[in-house]
């Protein structure tokens, strides 16, 4: 809800008395210089901060809900793909005595493919996952399970297996080796959350939040006991407590899918065919993020406030603030007869490590001859998790989350990446195990039907988003069939992937292997001898050479923007001249504004031009979000970034944003004003000074754990620049002059070449 929606008066009344620094806490973690130091900041920024001028109680007097006498139930059914089983029931605050056991019944039911609900529902085709988890806040709140189905799949038939699962519990509780499970995997996320200033903050705060900052320090788990399991389960578990939420999906007429595009103009476009669904799932946005982990673009920050342009916030900061340089200290040594190189990178962290690593195969390799599938990458990566030849994958996931660790695979455009993180004390067992997944991956029918079902479900499901839909169009404008930054649409992928043989993922999973661009990184609190010892432990038994060419050659290159433009930034079009995807059932539009930009991340001018972009729209203090979403109250989120540009690829600037059906057309208008002023008169030097300051701390938030090191280290180097890039970066970003900046968006924009494409209810 933005500040012009709010019902000002009620909003006011509620925060009001509430907001000041005598109700407030501020935690300060990680490295400053004294506590002096920070006393002065506080007194620089807070200080001007007037107390309240009321008393405002310690514990406020929260309402009480009356008992819940019986179960509630809501059904709603509309278009759709997937449908959606969600069970709440209530719980306590995060402090009562029984919150530690329903933590524990969180793990027991859906920790992994341990959990009961994984084995009962996902794993047999009738949901693609499950969540479950208890809200631990300072008032009572919901412990929630939800269950994603297949397409298949029907609620009610979903839902009495969850109520079974449920029933078993509260008949004859947990066993131990769950009990010792949980704690095991709490005990590994207390430990990761350390991992980093922000993730200690986070719990802290969280912590802070609930009531007691104590609790961040206390594992309360630990004291949980059997008898303490099966008691929570019978006291809140109750069907006259609960309460089901089914999403039913209805399907629209699929003969009629394809006269929701309607596309201006003269058919001088590519094939409609671009389709990515929401970041958080897409599998165009995973392979994206993958190899975008090296520092090449600009972070897109994802902050809860907006930071003022002052001299905190400047160049200066930049140049000033202490460097801590990260290439120097990585150790790097071949193994194998030089077919794999380990990086290894200690941390001050206590008993965290993380391994990420790579082998070349990705999806551009199974695009193309002699597999020519969309799908075969995607696929093997998803049975990379379904166990190795010596134990499948549920005997793997009893000795992974039996001491809390996490393995995972999946594939960018040419490289298969493999993770994990875990306990030093464990990392023997679980790197065994990795290698073991890796070298020797079970490929039998039964679990390739099943990864199949899942994958097509989760396909279906992303059919319905706006987001997705209006990416399709827009990309389709900028780039042809073929070209890497063109993704195929779904219905092709569903297709791709109900073709796709067995045998063909048997073949594709027979050319991984080392090679000289084989690369593993261990991050954390090991050291380098420790860590190769266990890698050529568990690779003793060998691994061929890998089949895969390194790097394939880019044969597309982006359509001509004056051939596909339909707007122009100085005269707002007509809604008919939009390329648009209509979906009338939804509740807003998704729009898509920009253009292809011609240039690689290699670029003299990338930086540049990546910056100015920056400026424009990427961030919660960026030129779009203050007018179009804080001035104007038109959309509910707005951002643009410099995208695509990696390993040669030539990417595209683009703007998304969010608006409601009413407000659509009056907010691509004053976005287009934007573009215009941003083009004509370029921006100002504060405003590169701020933004160069939040690159810089972005930039040290996301290396500050050791997830975002090894990631860094690994992305580095499959994009084929040397570790010293990591360094170098900082010192691109504070070297760019205004001059730079505001050439370059003369030199690469044309804001009278401008494709706009929309989803939604428009």
């Amino acid at each position: 809800m933005t500040s012009k929606t709010r019902p000002q008066p009620l909003y006011d009344d509620f925060t009001i008395p509430f907001t000041y620094p005598n109700n407030a806490t501020l935690s300060v973690i990680g490295d400053f210089p004294d506590d002096l130091t920070v006393l002065s900041w506080v007194a620089e920024h807070f200080g001007s901060c007037a107390s309240s001028p009321h008393s405002i109680p310690e514990k406020q007097v929260v309402p009480q809900e009356g008992i819940q006498r019986g179960p509630r139930r809501i059904v709603v059914k509309r278009s759709g793909r997937q449908g959606i089983l969600g069970v709440a029931f209530k719980s306590p605050s995060g402090l009562h005595e029984d919150a530690p056991a329903l933590a524990v019944l969180s793990v027991a039911l859906a920790g992994g493919k341990t959990g009961r609900l994984y084995r009962r529902i996902v794993d047999p085709g009738h949901a693609t996952r499950v969540y479950a988890w208890e809200s631990a806040l300072r008032d009572p709140g919901l412990f929630l399970i939800y269950c994603f189905l297949t397409p298949q799949a029907e609620n009610q038939a979903v839902e009495t297996m969850l109520w079974e699962e449920l029933e078993k519990i509260k008949k004859s509780g947990i066993d131990l080796r769950e009990l010792e499970r949980a704690k095991s995997q709490v005990n590994a996320y207390l430990k990761f959350s350390r991992d980093g200033t922000y993730g200690i903050a986070d719990g802290l705060n969280e912590a802070l939040a609930m009531g007691d900052w104590t609790a961040f320090c206390r594992n309360r788990i630990e004291g949980v006991q059997l008898e303490d399991v099966q008691r929570a389960a019978q006291r809140y578990f109750r069907e006259d407590a609960s309460t089901t939420g089914s999403f039913i999906p209805i399907r629209s007429n699929e003969e009629n899918e394809e006269d929701a595009f309607l596309l201006e103009g003269e058919d001088h476009t590519a094939p409609a065919g671009r389709i990515v669904e929401d970041a958080q799932t897409s599998m165009d946005a995973q392979r994206r993020e993958a190899t975008r982990a090296a520092p090449t673009a600009l972070p897109r920050t994802a902050l809860t406030r907006k930071p003022k342009i002052s001299e905190a916030n400047s160049l200066g900061a930049v140049q000033d603030a202490r460097r801590v340089r990260i290439a120097p200290r990585i150790e790097s040594r071949p193994l194998l007869d030089d077919r794999l190189t380990q990086l290894t990178l200690r941390t001050a962290v206590d008993d965290v490590v993380t391994l990420v690593g790579s082998v070349a195969g990705g999806t551009d390799h199974g695009d193309r001859e002699p597999f020519a599938s969309l799908m075969v990458a995607e696929m093997m990566a998803e049975m990379f998790d379904q166990g190795s030849r010596h134990r499948d994958k549920f005997a793997i996931s009893e000795l992974l989350e039996g001491v809390g660790a996490r393995v995972s695979f999946a594939v960018t455009r040419n490289r298969l990446r493999f993770r994990a993180r875990c306990l030093r004390k464990d990392l023997s067992i679980v790197t065994k195990l990795l290698f073991e997944q890796l070298t020797e991956p079970r490929l039998e029918a039964d679990d390739f039907e099943m990864a199949r079902l899942r994958f097509i479900g989760d396909l279906e499901a992303s059919k319905e988003s706006t987001a997705r839909r209006a990416d399709e169009i827009f990309s389709a404008a900028l780039y042809p069939r073929g070209h890497p930054n063109y993704s195929y649409p779904v219905e092709q992928l569903i297709e791709s992937l109900q073709a796709l043989k067995l045998d063909e993922v048997q073949r594709f999973s027979n050319l991984y292997g080392l090679g000289s661009d084989a690369r593993i990184a261990a991050v954390g609190d090991i050291d380098s001898a420790e860590m190769r010892a266990l890698v050529e432990d568990a690779l003793r038994g060998g691994w061929r050479s890998s089949r895969f060419p390194s790097k394939l050659p880019i044969e597309h290159q982006a359509l001509d923007r004056s051939a596909v433009a339909n707007a122009s930034a100085s005269k707002a079009p007509s809604l008919s001249s939009w390329r648009v995807y209509r979906m009338p059932d939804k509740d807003s539009v998704d729009v898509q504004i920009g253009q292809s930009l011609g240039i690689d991340a290699n670029h003299p001018d990338y930086y540049a031009i990546a910056m100015a972009v920056f400026i424009l729209g990427g961030n919660f203090s960026s030129r779009l979000m203050q007018v179009v979403r804080d001035e104007l109250g038109l959309t509910y989120g707005i951002g643009a970034g410099v995208e695509g540009s990696e390993l040669g690829s030539d990417g595209y600037w683009r703007i998304a944003g969010t608006f409601g059906s009413t407000n659509v057309e009056r907010g691509v208008a004053a976005t287009l004003e934007q573009i215009e002023r941003w083009y004509t008169h370029g921006v100002e030097q504060a405003e590169l000074d701020a933004k160069k300051a939040t690159v810089y701390g972005s930039y040290q938030v996301g290396l500050a754990t050791t997830r975002g090191l090894a990631g860094a280290l690994i992305s580095t180097l499959d994009e084929g620049r040397p570790l010293t890039w990591i360094d170098e970066y900082v010192d691109r970003i504070g070297s760019l002059t205004l001059d730079q900046v505001n050439a370059a968006i003369r030199r690469w924009v044309d804001p009278n070449a401008l494709v706009i494409a929309a989803a939604g209810n428009i």
